[in-house]
């Protein structure tokens, strides 16, 4: 019986020894080529930049006013001024403000070529900035409306 469990637990041992000592050589080999590649200087070159994807204006330095944007109605035009009063919804605070933009050279337009394209009612995004206490316009968007994007009718001849 002795004898028996002595072969048995031989047998076992040859078997682990047999199926182990493979399992770890490779995995010393593998070790060693991942080990390589960490240890290898990696030279890899950034893709280029398209200025098609740089912004089109570049980002503010630190300590510089970050861009802002707002969505809302085209309360008052002062063209005198080149400013425009826009109606919004703070968010934060939950209530319905007036704020003042100050547009110059800088400033672009969508769906607009200029300040004076703004009328009263008009719904606007504007991105600006906040420079000396004054909210300047970057961007400012004209929303256009399902009536400004509905197609002619057509005519009778038609």
């Amino acid at each position: 019986m002795k004898q028996n469990v002595f072969i048995v637990t031989f047998v076992s041992f040859v078997a682990l020894c047999i199926i182990i000592f493979p399992c770890l050589l490779v995995a010393e080999e593998t070790a060693s080529v991942v080990g390589e590649n960490f240890t290898e200087e990696a030279s890899v070159e950034a893709p280029a930049v398209s200025e098609a994807m740089m912004p089109e204006e570049p980002l503010p330095a630190p300590g510089e006013p970050q861009t802002q944007w707002i969505l809302g109605k085209v309360v008052l035009l002062d063209p005198a001024n080149n400013s425009v009063t826009v109606h919004y919804v703070d968010y934060d605070t939950n209530s319905e403000q007036d704020l003042v933009f100050v547009t110059d050279e800088k400033t672009t337009y969508e769906n607009a070529q200029s300040l004076v394209d703004l009328k009263p009612n008009d719904n606007v995004s504007i991105d600006y900035r906040i420079v000396d206490g004054k909210n300047i316009a970057r961007v400012i968007g004209i929303e256009k409306t399902e009536e400004d994007s509905s197609p002619l009718p057509l005519s009778p001849d038609d």
